[in-house]
């Protein structure tokens, strides 16, 4: 299957839910404020590394060629995962293009193996959304992975971001919304 170049998350959802259903569509409560990604801006010296892999009712499957990404945790990202993932509601506007020099994003290996490196220390939502054919072409499947994370100066986080069917997707915002 041939993959599009890597998109932002806001993007990425957007378009999932356009295709997917008549997703209803807010306003954005919580602006962007370029201070709340201050301390992401620039290179840092962690590494993230794992891979993303979903389990189906067909069994596990690898995020092959996809698209991983790692956003600062703050009120603005807070907003869309809860939003735009949790709830499937879109924003308006869906991201600012400020946003976009915060977006870490790499493609994953044919096994769904990924690496992220300079990485500024902090706490990030990562995603990834691995998507299927398990039948007929008219048959396409897919699923969000996706976990909150906490990474220190200097250091090699390695994980499986995975997603559990029976649990839904892994959402938390502990962060105030305006």
């Amino acid at each position: 299957m041939n993959r599009i170049p890597p998109i932002h998350l806001p993007l990425l959802v957007a378009t999932a839910l356009c295709l997917t259903s008549c997703a209803p569509m807010v306003p954005r409560r919580v602006p962007f404020n370029e201070a709340d990604f201050a301390a992401y801006r620039g290179p840092g010296t962690a590494t993230v590394t794992g891979q993303l892999v979903v389990s189906t009712e067909d069994g596990m499957k690898e995020g092959n060629g996809v698209s991983v990404e790692l956003v600062p945790v703050n009120a603005y990202t807070g907003e869309m995962v809860e939003m735009e993932l949790g709830q499937g509601i879109l924003l308006s506007p869906s991201v600012d293009a400020r946003f976009n020099k915060y977006a870490r994003i790499v493609t994953t290996d044919g096994h769904g193996n990924f690496t992220i490196p300079a990485v500024p220390a902090g706490r990030y939502f990562i995603c990834g959304e691995v998507d299927w054919l398990p039948g007929y072409a008219t048959d396409y499947k897919a699923q969000w992975a996706m976990e909150r994370i906490t990474v220190a100066p200097g250091q090699t986080l390695h994980l499986t971001l995975s997603h559990n069917p029976n649990h839904g997707h892994f959402i938390e915002t502990t962060e105030t919304l305006r």
